[in-house]
């Protein structure tokens, strides 16, 4: 699970990470931090995922930057006014990793950042509800930029308790599928056997499709529109 700040750092990371043409699948949890549900959607769980994620397929969660000194100097240096990590947000409820020390705190402003330049991008408008968003993506030769493939998006909140519990019991799912697709490249190079690389929504989506999760409809720009069962 990476905690990160905006779509720019999203690239980066990937971009950093994978092989030139290397096709990878991955996940990013929607979830606005000033919403109680939402925040209970992450943090539950979040050591968990933390845990799991980056073994099999990696997880990145907007909206949050790492305090530190040079944060803060840095973002001082901005010149928008929603920004809190110069003013405020350092005093408010941190995130704790388990295996990082410092804390992570959660910014408006970059988290809608993201949620605007990620529409742009690939055409997923946020619904002001939990979301979890599948998507393939291949680097593009020669161009240092993302090609987002199969796209997959889930609705969390079924606007009941027992949401919270069913959104864990997904995510353990999601995690067991990539684990045997991984196994089945066990006799692959190195890099396969650490990342999901391939394409694997569609198998997701086909996996789970009427057990945890039931189809909402599937968009013109081809997005496949799940809910939690």
């Amino acid at each position: 699970m990476e905690l990160i700040t905006n779509f720019e750092r999203l690239s980066q990371k990937v971009l950093e990470k994978y092989n030139e043409n290397s096709c990878i699948t991955m996940g990013i949890l929607i979830a606005d931090y000033r919403q109680s549900e939402a925040r209970e959607y992450m943090l539950n769980y979040l050591n968990r995922f933390d845990e799991l994620s980056g073994k099999y397929i990696d997880f990145y969660l907007p909206g949050y930057y790492m305090y530190s000194k040079d944060s803060k100097d840095e973002w001082e240096k901005r010149d928008h006014f929603n920004i809190c990590i110069s003013r405020h947000c350092s005093s408010k409820n941190p995130v704790y990793l388990d295996r990082i020390d410092s804390p992570y705190y959660f910014d408006d402003y970059l988290f809608e950042d993201f949620l605007r330049e990620f529409e742009k991008k690939t055409g997923i408008k946020y619904t002001y509800n939990p979301m979890l968003i599948l998507v393939e993506v291949k680097k593009e030769n020669y161009r240092g930029m993302l090609q987002f493939q199969n796209k997959m998006v889930i609705e969390l909140d079924d606007n009941t308790p027992r949401g919270i519990r069913r959104s864990g019991i997904l995510f353990e799912a999601i995690f067991d599928i990539a684990k045997r697709e991984v196994n089945l490249d066990r006799y692959g190079n190195a890099l396969r056997m650490r990342f999901m690389k391939g394409n694997i929504v569609q198998k997701i989506a086909s996996t789970l499709d009427g057990n945890i999760i039931v189809a909402i409809e599937e968009t013109v720009e081809g997005i496949m529109a799940y809910r939690i069962k």
